[in-house]
C-alpha cells in the first residue's frame, strides 16, 4: 500500500512540473501562407518542446482583414514562413508596428529582422530554417531557446545543413541529399556505363518536401520503385531552372546516356514550354503523381471530381502540354496531423504504370502488342 502511495505522488509531482514546464515554454508563433503545408508545424512543435518553445501557427488567409497588435499578444517570438511577403505585409498593415518581439522573415531570397535580434543570429536561424529538415530545425529551436534564455546563441548547435539547389534525395543518404547523380546510381549498383544497368526511374521531387519534413508519399514512390526490382533517383530542382531535369538526368550533356528510363514527376509545372522542349530531349516516357490538397484519402475518394479546379492549371493543363501522361492522384492529407500521405492503391498504379513501361522498352518489337485508342469528340470527327 505504501508503495502505491509512494508512486501515486510521484506522478502527481512528475505532472505538476510537466505542467509547470508547459506553462514556463516561451511561445513561439508562426505566419505562414497557403503554400507552406500545415503538417510541417505539427512537426515543428514536436521538435520545439524539448527545447523549452511551444509552437502556434497562423494562416493568412484565416486572419481577419483587420487584424490588429492583438496577434502577437503572449508570444515571445514570431517568424514569417511565406515567399509571398509584400501580402504578408499588406494583410498584417494594422499589426506589424507594434510587433516588439525577436522576429524573422525567413524566405532566404529577402531575409529580415527585428527585435532586438542580433543580425548574426538572425541569419543563422534563416539559413537553418530556409533549408530545413529535421537535423536544422533541432538547431532553428535550440538557437532560439539559447537567444530567449541569454545564452550563448551562436555556440548552442551546430552549424546549418545547407542543400544544394539541386539534389539527388533518398532517406537512406547519410545527410539525406547528395550532388552527383551518377556516384549516387553507381551506389545503388546501377552503373550508367553498363548497358546491362537495371532499370532507373526517375522521381522529380520539390526540395520543400525535404524541408518540410513531408516526404512521406516520396519515401513510399522509392519504396515501391525498389520493391519491383527498378532503382530509384529521386531529385529536386528548381521549378523555374531552364534545363534542371536534363543536367541531373543527363550530366553528360547531348549525346550522352540518360540516366533514368522513365520518369515520375511530382513537381508542379509552371514553364510547360521548357519542360516540353526538355521531356523531348530527353526521349523518355513522364508520368505525374500528384497530391489531393483539399483532405485525406476519404475526402477525395468522395469528391466526384477528385482534384481541385485550382490544381487544374499547374498539375493537369501544364502538365499534360509539357506531354506528361497518365497523371494520377497518389496522395493526399492525414487528418489527424495534416501529414502528406501516400493513397496505397494509387501511388501503386503510378509505379506499375512505370514498371510497364520499362518493361516495354526491354520487350523485342516483333512481341508486342498495340492497341490504339482515341476520344470520339467532337462526336463523329
Amino acid at each position: 500500500m505504501e508503495t502505491i502511495l509512494t508512486l501515486k505522488k510521484w506522478l502527481l509531482c512528475a505532472a505538476i512540473l510537466l505542467l509547470a514546464g508547459a506553462a514556463d515554454a516561451a511561445s513561439v508563433l508562426f505566419i505562414a501562407t497557403g503554400n507552406v503545408p500545415a503538417g510541417k508545424f505539427h512537426q515543428l512543435a514536436e521538435i520545439a518542446r524539448p527545447h523549452g518553445l511551444s509552437v502556434e501557427v497562423r494562416f493568412l488567409n484565416s486572419l481577419p482583414s483587420d487584424v490588429d497588435g492583438g496577434l502577437w499578444r503572449g508570444h515571445d517570438a514570431v517568424f514569417f514562413d511565406s515567399y509571398l511577403q509584400d501580402e504578408v505585409r499588406a494583410r498584417l498593415a494594422r499589426a506589424l508596428p507594434s510587433l516588439t518581439a525577436p522576429n524573422a522573415w525567413l524566405y532566404e531570397a529577402r531575409p529580415a529582422w527585428g527585435g532586438g535580434l542580433p543580425e548574426s543570429v538572425a541569419q543563422r536561424l534563416v539559413r537553418y530554417y530556409a533549408s530545413g529538415g529535421k537535423q536544422n530545425f533541432e538547431g532553428f529551436f535550440a538557437t532560439l531557446s539559447a537567444q530567449l534564455q541569454g545564452r550563448d546563441a551562436l555556440a548552442a548547435a551546430p552549424d546549418p545543413v545547407v542543400f544544394p539547389k539541386t539534389g539527388i534525395y533518398h532517406p537512406r543518404t547519410p545527410g539525406l541529399v547528395s550532388a552527383d547523380p551518377v556516384a549516387y546510381l553507381r551506389a545503388q549498383g546501377a552503373d550508367p556505363s553498363d548497358p546491362q544497368r537495371r532499370p532507373v526511374v526517375g522521381l522529380a521531387l520539390h526540395q520543400q518536401y525535404i524541408a518540410s519534413m513531408q516526404t512521406a508519399f516520396i519515401d513510399d514512390l522509392i519504396a515501391r520503385i525498389e520493391a519491383a526490382g527498378a532503382v530509384a533517383l529521386p531529385f529536386y530542382t528548381p521549378m523555374l531552372d531552364p534545363g534542371g531535369f536534363t543536367r541531373v538526368l543527363r550530366p553528360g550533356g547531348e549525346g550522352a546516356p540518360v540516366l533514368a528510363d522513365v520518369l515520375i514527376n511530382t513537381q508542379i509545372m509552371l514553364n510547360a514550354d521548357e519542360r516540353r522542349a526538355e521531356f523531348a530531349r530527353l526521349g523518355i516516357p513522364v508520368l505525374q503523381a500528384m497530391p489531393y490538397r483539399r483532405g485525406d484519402e476519404a475526402d477525395w475518394a468522395a469528391n466526384q471530381q477528385g482534384v481541385a479546379l485550382m490544381d487544374v492549371p499547374f498539375y493537369l493543363a501544364q502538365a499534360e502540354y509539357a506531354g506528361v501522361v497518365d497523371i494520377q492522384v497518389a496522395a493526399a492529407t492525414r487528418a489527424t496531423d495534416e501529414q502528406v500521405v501516400p493513397i496505397a492503391a494509387q501511388a501503386a498504379a503510378v509505379v506499375g504504370k512505370a514498371i510497364n513501361l520499362l518493361k516495354l522498352q526491354r520487350t523485342p518489337n516483333a512481341d508486342k502488342r498495340i492497341a490504339l485508342f482515341f476520344w470520339n469528340y467532337p462526336p463523329g470527327e
